[in-house]
């Protein structure tokens, strides 16, 4: 509880504390000012640990007035002043409300309801997780109050990558296993993929590539984790016991770390 507002202090040691999700439901315009960000910890190193660059719920009226003349809160959360590609602050994503017409009845369903979609529906993309709030208001004032649930859809705005996935656990790393040397002409190669406890990872996407001239994707399957990249290597050239290089790729998975490997196609003369 922050009964007379946010300070920058107070900000910092939330995020700093490597959070995934930050939820402040707050209860009055203005309750964190854009001021209280101005010192935002920056990703891996800064006051005690560093931010972890959470997804963040500020949810009162005017925390997402975008076009109002200045920078609203959602926006001052994820495009922070002093930030820089290499240092990293703020949030990755942020959803407020526009405008100052908004009620608590439907302020808390909204909120709730992408609270549950995180955390009891093990939703991950952001737009998705917005939408989940705006489920819930539907769900619960459609047929008494269709017009809040309206203006509320459209209210409930996320400034962020919609497609991104937020961390809701500390990511373990990916084992991927996948012959060291591949020899010129083979048109299957099996890629095996497990997590640390030594269990096969399902629908984990497998990607072949070198270049442009490159270009085979599987998913892994939920028996044996294994999924062949059908793509014939053979190039056409004729050498001498010749290595290049492949790119073996694992997009991260949720709550796993991307992986990318380089395994050697070996070309021998005729």
């Amino acid at each position: 509880m922050f009964p007379s507002g946010i300070s920058n202090t107070q900000v910092d040691a939330i995020v700093d504390d490597l959070i995934c999700v930050f939820n402040h439901r707050m209860s009055w315009v203005g309750e964190m000012p854009t001021s209280s960000l101005s010192t935002a910890p920056e990703v891996g190193g800064s006051l005690t640990v560093g931010g972890a660059l959470p997804f963040v719920y500020a949810f009162t009226c005017g925390t997402g007035s975008f076009d109002d003349g200045g920078q609203a809160l959602s926006e001052a959360w994820v495009n922070q002043e002093d930030e820089t590609e290499a240092v990293p602050r703020g949030a990755i994503g942020c959803v407020g409300l526009y405008g100052l017409g908004t009620h608590v009845p439907y302020n808390n369903i909204v909120d709730a309801g992408a609270m549950y979609g995180i955390f009891a529906l093990d939703i991950h993309e952001m737009g998705v997780i917005n939408i989940a709030g705006k489920l819930e208001l539907n769900k619960n004032y459609a047929s008494s109050q269709p017009g809040s649930v309206e203006d509320f859809c459209f209210w409930s705005n996320l400034m962020g990558d919609p497609g991104v996935a937020i961390w809701t656990k500390t990511p373990n790393a990916t084992l991927v296993s996948y012959p060291a040397t591949i020899s010129r002409g083979t048109n299957n190669v099996t890629v095996t993929v497990t997590n640390p406890l030594a269990q096969n990872v399902e629908g984990a996407l497998v990607c072949l590539l070198k270049g442009t001239e490159t270009f085979a994707r599987g998913y892994t399957d939920a028996k044996r984790s294994n999924k062949s990249a059908r793509r014939n290597t053979d190039d056409g050239h004729n050498a001498t016991h010749r290595y290049e290089r492949y790119t073996i790729a694992v997009p991260c998975q949720h709550h796993g770390k991307h992986y990318c490997g380089q395994p050697r196609v070996l070309f021998r003369g005729n």
